[in-house]
């Protein structure tokens, strides 16, 4: 009980409605907590966002990027969740930093591989560090 009281009361101070509620906000409040999560935290706080979209309570689905760069993204989260065993809190902050780096190197263009080098990398992990 005192997790989710604590989620609610992160939720009043991030100001987010409840129609805009989503399984996204469970995992950077646990992210956020600063502590070493307990075992099932994050399925109680998930549980509390399932429910309320059970039980009527309006909660946002993220959007779908269909672009090709969308997909890739997907796609590489999708890996690193099931074959590297990533949590969802990880790819959290991992994915928009590859999203940085695919925007920052081809911007609304579809990703062309053909034309990144070894430095286009390391420059942008330099920037970033």
């Amino acid at each position: 009980m005192k997790l989710l009281a604590g989620f609610s009361a992160w939720l009043a101070r991030q100001d987010v409605p409840l129609d805009l509620l989503g399984e996204e906000h469970a995992d950077r409040f646990l992210t956020e907590l600063g502590l070493r999560p307990r075992r099932g935290d994050a399925w109680s706080v998930g549980q509390l966002v399932r429910y309320l979209r059970d039980s009527g309570v309006p909660v946002q689905l993220p959007e779908v990027d269909t672009s090709a760069k969308g997909q890739l993204i997907d796609a590489f989260g999708e890996f690193l969740r099931t074959e590297r065993g990533l949590s969802a809190s990880t790819l959290t902050n991992y994915l928009p930093i590859v999203r940085g780096f695919l925007d920052e190197q081809f911007g609304g263009n579809d990703p062309d591989f053909d034309r990144l080098r070894v430095g286009d990398v390391h420059r942008f992990i330099v920037r970033r560090a």
